[in-house]
């Protein structure tokens, strides 16, 4: 889960909270019994402001917090409890029906990481294409004029020729690329390689003229690469404008996601020298969460670097490099010497910083700083938006700016001036796709590509150019799902009124021959946090499931979430995180008040924040509500996450159990600390999907959430199962094929069997 987000108890009635029994889910506890499991006599004590005291939390499951590639304990937990979840799915009768549906939600030419290199000397496209039955991506370099002919068709065949494949990175399949960077001549590329999905690297540079396409052997960074190698690299390089080397970040050794201390540094590598004689620009801060991130102007002059913390705010200072030899101690500019606010970089021209900050505006707006070695002024260019949150900002043909937005649940994309901010245009007005990606080459770049998907349609690809006073927009492609008609499909917006009487709003898509009659399964996906929204998305499950069971799939914008603004993200953090799992509950109520969805057949489905969200309303729901739990890569032991890499970012979001006052409120809600079979009788049906090798959300939550469920509900009536993914790290949209495959047929087959439904197509 990423970051890149006096005291009133909330107390949850116990009364008859939890989910239907569900009839004829051919789940029998006595013919599979759980697993025993080992449990352990460890605690840990936090200051609690409603005892005014030190409270205890057990903790008997510590020690499934051990590695899991290391550790025989742990591997034979999964090992038993794979073969009883193995046990369940063998009861799927129709598996191969499921498998081959899903599979069909994948069977489009999914081209990605669209690129347009249109300042080269001999302009270029890089771009992606991943098949069905491709694990890995293949990267292609093309013309502009065969990308234009290649429109004639389609894309029914890639232009250009094959440059790298990632299969050519590792024999097992486990290694892919993450990010890459073309240098400023466009003859060197910076690609950073990951295993499992991991958030930490190794960089490699190759010419361009050295495609990685069918090797004979599979060394690390692949055949023909050039000896410039660069470790436990993040993602962040820039070249210099001489393409001689390239300043980047580097952290520490994640250690499966148990080390806090982050390590962030800045560097600077000269192309054709061993890494030992880098130079440090930045040593790591003192507080462990700090994160580096930077940026250099396009003539090589300014050296902006940023210091981030746990909280998300920002520290800023500059470095005029002309005139002084790179080292750790040169001369710098106090530009944001306290971290008060967020900042991140938008563009440095001459001697100006544009940033997108919060400063004194709460939705985000562009100011900039004159880089002066006297005095520091923030001024404003382009002001914040009521209801309105800015997501991101790119420089656009060196003096416009493209401005990102989320409005009422959706993004929304608008050209300024950068310089006086003066407003344009804005871009895409009617476009009913949601934006997935934006792809530019450079500050000087006049065109933009853009990657938008939605629920029922997996690809489009738009390029927005600029002609000087204007930009317009046309498709490059557009990739349906064989056997499907989008048009098929009606997308409806709702509201909901949650527990405090605030509107919370919803997406409903579903087939035109479905009925509202109250018998509809529904499939009900939700986030709401750290401000991101996940509305009318393609995801080949959600599709999968909707196409076979013609069910309702739901998109949710609880608070906690930017639906409607910065003001609905802070409505739903921290101290108000309730109101997050309110909202959830008042949208699945709503389904079945409006006969949209069935009782008791609304499958809660959530990814990582989300998927603790999911473990929460299992619990707090009324009776009726919910029929399945889905929970994918989830929080699911708030006290285990800030113990771990990722815990410092998350506090702003979900609080700081080292705060007393946070401590009770987490303890209200955190998923495994609130399992209860006195106050709950009988626990959902519920499926966690950890990923072996995860280290922003370590695979021992969900190994310790299910063996206290299983503990505490031994005779349960509902399955409550795990499935590990292996090999495969946090990011599930970019997941290797077979194993997202493997984990889309264990949930759609755990909800088809958990919920009685019966697949009909």
């Amino acid at each position: 889960m990423v970051k890149f987000a006096t005291f009133a108890l909330i107390f949850i009635i116990a009364i008859d909270f939890g989910f239907a029994l569900c009839e004829g889910n051919s789940w029998n506890v006595k013919e599979t019994p759980f697993p025993k499991v080992k449990r352990v006599n460890k605690t840990y004590s936090y200051r609690s402001a409603r005892a005014n005291g030190n409270v205890t939390i057990a903790n008997p499951y510590a020690w499934l917090e051990k590695p899991y590639d290391s550790d025989d304990d742990v591997k034979q937990f999964t090992i038993d409890q794979q073969k009883l979840t193995e046990q369940y799915m063998n009861k799927c009768t129709n598996a191969k029906s499921i498998t081959q549906s899903i599979r069909n939600a994948f069977d489009y030419d999914d081209y990605f990481d669209w690129t347009y290199y249109d300042t080269a000397k001999e302009p270029f496209y890089v771009f992606s294409l991943q098949r069905i039955d491709e694990n890995r991506k293949t990267y292609y370099i093309a013309s502009a004029k065969q990308v234009e002919a290649a429109k004639k068709t389609n894309f029914a065949t890639p232009p250009g020729h094959p440059f790298f494949k990632e299969d050519g990175l590792s024999v097992n399949g486990t290694a892919s690329l993450s990010t890459f960077v073309v240098s400023n001549n466009g003859y060197l590329i910076a690609y950073l390689v990951v295993e499992d999905e991991s958030d930490v690297g190794t960089w490699y540079v190759r010419k361009t003229s050295s495609p990685l396409v069918n090797p004979k052997t599979k060394p690390p960074g692949g055949e023909g690469r050039l000896p410039d190698t660069i470790l436990l690299g993040d993602g962040a390089l820039i070249w210099k404008p001489d393409d001689s080397g390239f300043f980047y970040t580097q952290v520490s050794d994640p250690k499966a996601g148990t080390n806090k201390d982050i390590g962030s540094v800045v560097r600077y590598h000269q192309m054709g020298t061993p890494y030992e004689k880098d130079i440090t620009i930045v040593h790591p801060d003192s507080d462990e969460s700090n994160n580096y991130s930077f940026d250099l102007s396009d003539n090589g002059d300014w050296l902006v670097v940023m210091a981030s913390g746990g909280d998300g705010n920002t520290r800023a200072y500059a470095s005029l490099l002309k005139g002084q030899t790179l080292s750790d101690k040169m001369k710098w500019i106090s530009i944001v010497p306290t971290s008060n606010y967020a900042v991140s970089s938008v563009a440095i021209v001459d001697r100006d910083w544009y940033v997108q900050t919060d400063h004194d505006a709460l939705n985000g707006k562009v100011a900039k700083y004159t880089l002066d070695w006297n005095s520091i002024t923030l001024v404003d260019v382009i002001p914040s938006r009521a209801h309105t949150k800015l997501i991101f900002s790119i420089i656009f043909a060196s003096n416009k700016v493209l401005l990102f937005y989320i409005e009422k649940g959706k993004y929304t994309i608008y050209l300024h001036e950068l310089k006086t901010g003066r407003k344009i245009q804005q871009v895409l007005p009617n476009e009913t796709y949601t934006l997935k990606q934006a792809y530019y080459a450079s500050a000087k770049s006049t065109h933009i590509v853009m990657s938008l998907w939605g629920a029922t349609s997996p690809k489009k690809v738009l390029e927005v150019d600029f002609d000087g006073s204007r930009a317009t927009d046309k498709m490059l492609l557009i990739k349906s799902i064989k056997g499907t008609n989008a048009q098929d499909y009606i997308t409806e917006s709702l509201e909901a009124i949650s527990r405090d009487g605030t509107k919370v709003p919803y997406y409903i898509v579903y087939h035109k021959e479905t009925q509202r009659n109250g018998e509809n399964p529904t499939l009900l996906h939700f986030y709401g946090s750290y401000g991101r929204i996940e509305n009318l998305f393609y995801y080949p499950p959600h599709f999968s499931w909707l196409h076979s069971y013609r069910g309702v799939l739901v998109y949710a914008g609880p608070r906690g979430g930017s639906d409607n603004g910065e003001e609905w993200h802070e409505a739903g953090e921290r101290l108000k995180k309730q109101n997050t799992f309110d909202d959830i509950i008042a949208v699945a109520q709503d389904l079945i008040k409006r006969k949209i969805a069935a009782t008791g057949e609304i499958i809660a489905d959530g990814i990582s924040a989300g998927g603790l969200a999911a473990a929460v309303v299992a619990r707090q729901a009324p009776a009726n509500t919910f029929g399945a739990i889905l929970a994918d890569v989830a929080v699911l032991d708030y006290f285990l996450l800030a113990r771990t890499r990722a815990g410092p970012f998350q506090v702003e979001d979900f609080g700081d159990p080292y705060n007393a006052t946070d401590f009770d409120v987490i303890r209200s809600w955190s998923p495994l600390q609130n399992i209860d079979p006195i106050k709950q009788k009988v626990f959902p049906a519920i499926l966690v999907t950890p990923a072996d090798s995860d280290i922003r959300v370590v695979p021992a939550h969900s190994f310790k959430c299910i063996a206290q469920m299983q503990f505490s509900y031994p005779t349960s009536p509902n399955p409550l199962l795990m499935h590990l993914q292996k090999d495969a790290g946090h990011n599930v949209i970019d997941a290797n094929q077979d194993t997202a495959i493997a984990k889309y047929f264990h949930q759609q087959c755990f909800v088809q069997l958990a919920l009685g439904l019966t697949k009909k197509d």
